[in-house]
């Protein structure tokens, strides 16, 4: 009985221990309403919840993803910039190099140009030209511009059947040289010209050719004369007025001068009203024999003329009146002393290594292309052309035992015969070809400078050849240029380009099928570079 109580007692504790399920009843709808709201605005809570987790994720995964990238553009790019560095040479071509100073013509003027007015002596106030002789003596601009541009003073010598004296020829050239009014200078320089071109009508086209039309029109030329001969003396005189502070015999020295980088070292502006109207002179009094210079002088004026064409303050017009200056002059030398002692003269002049203007290839490239494409400047240009690729255009400078064994007072053997032409540029292209087209342009960079520079020179020596090259000659050294060209196609720098350009003008100029056309069998300016007396 005790044990069946005792079982009943245990059995009580385990069904009070377990929860009693209690329910909340709802009293109205409201309740149920209010209910439904609050677990709605629970799983509200919870959609939001989970959505800021899931974008907080995103973001996260996004900026694993951004960092990834980054790192591994970074990765590429250190690896670009390591490959960079390793062809680091191919980009730096140009090298700092000295800058190379030039002997310029022309210093810096201090003061501007006096003009000095005409002095009259008794016996010139005694003579029939009295009247001109007291203008001549007035500093009125009114005064002297009528004189001029009346030509007052050639009618008087045509009405008195007199020669113009050489005191007014001598006053007429001052003016032009010294004066500062240009409306003066052209009317002197006007009388000048018609005393110049009186005896020579027939020639007047010649005589004017590349000279400015616009300065030469006259309605017609006076029959007037002089017997007055201007001199070198007298446009060196005028030179030295206008900043040239060297003598003849000093431009055919090597000198170094500081020179001016621009115009803006000039105190003065230079005088190049001035400076046009003597050149004209000069040029006229050369083509209607007026001025007949001797072989020295002739070379001094020639060099003079060649340096003033680098003179960055002059205007281009000025500069083309120097060419044509070269022109006349080159023409003046007699045909003997030309070949025999003043065309390798000149050359030495120009590219000695005692004397010339420059010390590099490229220097010496500008001068050839200036020289005038006449007949005797078309001579003086492969000689200089061919003295240049034989002696002066090496890859390191040359040592004094080579300039001493190598370079000789007279460089080139005139008459210039195409076969040593030939064999001098294939020697060249040869060499080139040898040590520049066998490598690797990424581990050795051409002097694409050096190479450009004897492709150019090694046309302007054949040029004067043009129609007598054999095809099979020009076509085996126009493969080995391509060969030098393609091999250093890996760098494709502004410099190879050039290369190329001048490979692909000479295929067009040399070429077989382009080597006659349009041209005569044997023209007498190619035929026979240099002619004997």
């Amino acid at each position: 009985m005790s044990l069946i109580r005792h079982q009943a007692h245990i059995r009580r504790k385990r069904v009070a221990k377990k929860p009693r399920k209690t329910s909340v009843p709802f009293d109205s709808l409201d309740a149920l309403f209010a209910e439904n709201k609050k677990d709605q605005e629970k799983k509200k809570e919870q959609g939001e919840r989970l959505a800021r987790l899931r974008k907080e994720a995103d973001i996260r995964a996004e900026l694993q993803q951004t960092s990834s990238s980054l790192q591994q553009m970074s990765t590429e790019v250190e690896s670009n910039i390591k490959e960079l560095q390793a062809d680091e040479h191919l980009f730096t071509i140009q090298d700092n190099v000295e800058v190379e100073e030039f002997g310029y013509v022309f210093e810096p003027i201090t003061e501007p140009l006096t003009y000095h007015a005409y002095i009259a002596s008794a016996a010139d106030l005694r003579s029939p030209f009295k009247l001109v002789y007291e203008c001549m003596a007035s500093t009125d601009e009114d005064e002297l511009g009528a004189l001029l541009w009346s030509q007052a003073i050639l009618v008087l010598a045509i009405n008195l059947n007199h020669d113009v004296p050489d005191a007014i020829c001598q006053w007429l050239f001052s003016v032009v040289s010294t004066h500062s009014n240009h409306h003066i200078v052209q009317g002197a320089f006007m009388n000048l010209f018609t005393l110049a071109v009186a005896d020579h009508h027939p020639n007047f086209t010649q005589i004017t050719y590349g000279l400015p039309k616009a300065m030469l029109c006259r309605s017609r030329l006076l029959p007037v004369k002089t017997k007055w001969q201007v001199t070198v003396s007298h446009f060196f005189g005028s030179f030295r007025m206008f900043g040239f502070q060297e003598s003849k015999r000093a431009l055919n020295t090597k000198k170094k001068a500081a020179g001016h980088a621009s115009s803006s070292t000039w105190s003065v502006p230079f005088p190049t009203v001035n400076m046009e109207h003597v050149t004209m002179l000069f040029v006229l009094a050369l083509r209607t024999d007026k001025l007949r210079p001797s072989e020295h002088d002739l070379c001094a004026c020639c060099v003079f003329f060649l340096r003033m064409q680098f003179e960055d303050i002059l205007r281009p017009q000025l500069c083309e009146l120097s060419s044509y200056c070269m022109e006349v002059l080159l023409d003046a030398f007699s045909p003997r002393e030309w070949r025999r002692q003043y065309a390798r003269l000149l050359i030495l002049r120009i590219a000695g290594t005692k004397e010339g203007f420059f010390q590099s290839s490229a220097g010496w490239l500008s001068i050839a292309r200036r020289l005038p494409r006449t007949e005797r400047g078309t001579q003086l240009t492969t000689g200089l052309a061919i003295y240049i690729l034989q002696y002066r255009s090496h890859d390191e400078q040359p040592t004094e035992d080579f300039v001493q064994t190598k370079v000789s007072d007279e460089p080139i053997q005139f008459p210039v015969q195409i076969d040593w032409v030939l064999d001098v540029v294939s020697t060249c292209v040869d060499s080139l070809t040898e040590k520049y087209a066998a490598t690797d342009a990424r581990e050795v960079v051409p002097p694409y400078e050096l190479l450009c520079t004897k492709i150019a020179l090694m046309d302007l020596a054949l040029q004067a050849f043009l129609n007598h090259l054999k095809p099979s000659d020009m076509s085996l050294i126009l493969q080995k240029l391509d060969r030098l060209a393609l091999a250093n196609k890996a760098t494709v720098v502004v410099q190879w380009h050039e290369m190329k350009t001048l490979v692909t003008l000479m295929h067009r100029k040399y070429s077989a099928e382009n080597l006659r056309i349009g041209r005569d069998h044997s023209p007498k300016a190619k035929q026979v570079l240099f002619i004997d007396d």
